[in-house]
């Protein structure tokens, strides 16, 4: 017998548009509750849904059984990935109750402009500011490097990585009830400084540091965190 977290996870994926029998073929495929649905690595998601469409059909009188992928409930059940990850990223329930219809509405919307932004990306590339040859050029070096870091996103979360360089580490409780204009604002304040998808982005975030002061006077300042990729330290330092 299922229990509550199997139920709303089989409620969750009939809201966003899948029928019953091929809402029983994905909790088949492994993925009984909302939390196993989360431990999908966000990068695996893509690959994920191309091995589940290709589930055998049914003919004849098993026809009316068929599973079936329609491209729209696709589309829902990865921004409800999304929403999983947002709630992760901030430490909170993933009730797949909480995820109810005003909530798709708000997380298509994020979904749609995720996209937009990665193919904005892909069509005009940042443009890394001048190298850092001299520390006495931090103040103009620095306003440039966050704009250059608001230019590259997060894979999970899709927030600017500007966040891994926030002058606050902790989250507090107002942060996370703040009311925020968008949702890029909201996870710059509210987004864990401390979980495996901070340390992926602080490893990035070093890279780029190190590649723009790597032979100037401010080399010196970051050697220390070459084998912890500590990019927030670096940036700090």
């Amino acid at each position: 017998m299922a229990n509550i977290a199997e139920i709303a996870f089989n409620m969750c994926l009939a809201r966003i548009g899948f029928d019953a029998p091929t809402t029983t073929y994905i909790v088949s495929q492994g993925f009984k509750t909302a939390d196993e649905f989360a431990s999908l690595p966000t990068a695996a998601f893509d690959g994920m849904m191309k091995a589940i469409t290709r589930a055998p059909q049914a003919t004849g009188r098993g026809a009316a059984n068929a599973i079936t992928f329609p491209y729209l409930a696709q589309r829902n059940l990865k921004t409800f990935r999304m929403w999983i990850d947002y709630r992760t990223l901030r430490g909170q329930s993933t009730n797949p109750d909480e995820f109810n219809d005003a909530a798709l509405a708000k997380w298509n919307k994020r979904r749609e402009d995720l996209e937009a932004a990665e193919s904005t990306a892909k069509s005009m590339p940042p443009t890394a500011p001048p190298p850092l040859n001299n520390t006495d050029d931090w103040d103009t070096f620095e306003e440039l490097f966050l704009t250059y870091l608001r230019s590259f996103r997060s894979i999970v979360g899709g927030m600017p990585l500007s966040y891994v360089v926030r002058p606050n580490e902790d989250v507090t409780p107002e942060a996370l009830a703040t009311v925020y204009e968008d949702l890029d604002q909201d996870l710059y304040n509210t987004a864990s400084l401390s979980d495996d998808v901070f340390r992926a982005n602080n490893a990035q975030v070093y890279n780029l540091i190190k590649g723009l002061v790597f032979n100037g006077s401010a080399r010196y300042l970051i050697t220390k965190y070459d084998a912890t990729l500590n990019g927030r330290a670096a940036f700090l330092a």
